[in-house]
């Protein structure tokens, strides 16, 4: 095998490299052609159906013959790798109807799909500390949400909703654990990332409690005070459970 990679990240950014060398998409990146790339990295050496890829790519009512533009789409990609710091190779394979990325001797590395098998592990495990280290391993890989520029894209839309369920159920059982192993400056660090990808979503709640139990009590009131003023501006909501952790943690300062 190569001792070079193509390492593809799509959480919280798109970015392509080959070794030490950027692909770069550009705007390519928003292009059909591209997101058809983005698809096949979801799930690199994986298989795809034309029809579902169509189906992702191109609205029903405004494209008239679907499977030409894929066909199009595929050949500008294949064309667009050609053109790259890749090796020669048939990196797009397609087989009765069914498309995939094979990188040949290259390994592929994408961060989403190492996110995905960690979770589908995690899923599994009934090793304790192991699905801890899963849990860790997908809170390091998930850097953002997925495609953000794409958001208003249907496929993308799927995609990440799917990834964030994922990334918070792991996160809740690997701060879980960490609370049971008395970690707080670990569930510090770990909500404090949380709650930049996903403020106002509870992540805040252990962030803070974290800091209490740490006895930084100034600190935790400051970050108290600012999340409240913050939701207050913005209109977040919590849940009701969260609600009431936030309650205690707010009768907690007003304690001597």
């Amino acid at each position: 095998m190569s001792a070079k990679k193509l390492s593809v990240k799509m959480f919280g950014k798109f970015s392509v490299k080959y070794g030490e060398r950027v692909i770069t998409f550009g705007r390519q990146g928003d292009s059909k052609f591209g997101q058809l790339f983005q698809i096949l990295m979801t799930k690199p050496g994986q298989g795809f159906s034309k029809r579902n890829i169509a189906e992702a790519l191109y609205d029903w009512d405004k494209v008239e013959y679907l499977n030409a533009s894929l066909n199009n789409t595929i050949f500008r990609l294949r064309k667009y790798l050609e053109t790259s710091p890749l090796p020669p190779g048939e990196y797009l394979q397609l087989s009765e109807g069914v498309l995939r990325f094979d990188g040949g001797e290259i390994e592929v590395e994408s961060d989403v799909w190492s996110f995905e098998c960690a979770a589908q592990e995690f899923e599994k495990e009934q090793d304790r500390g192991r699905k801890a280290e899963l849990c860790k391993k997908g809170w390091e890989l998930y850097q953002g949400e997925f495609l953000p520029w794409l958001s208003s894209e249907q496929w993308v839309i799927e995609k990440s909703r799917n990834y964030q369920k994922l990334y918070f159920g792991m996160l809740e059982y690997l701060l879980r654990v960490l609370k049971e192993e008395g970690d707080y400056r670990g569930i510090e660090s770990i909500a404090a990332r949380a709650a930049e990808i996903y403020p106002y979503d509870g992540w805040e709640i252990w962030q803070i409690e974290s800091m209490m139990a740490l006895e930084r009590y100034k600190e935790a009131e400051e970050a108290y005070r600012k999340t409240v003023t913050d939701m207050q501006k913005t209109g977040g909501l919590l849940s009701k459970r969260q609600q009431e952790r936030f309650r205690k943690l707010g009768d907690k300062m007003q304690q001597p």
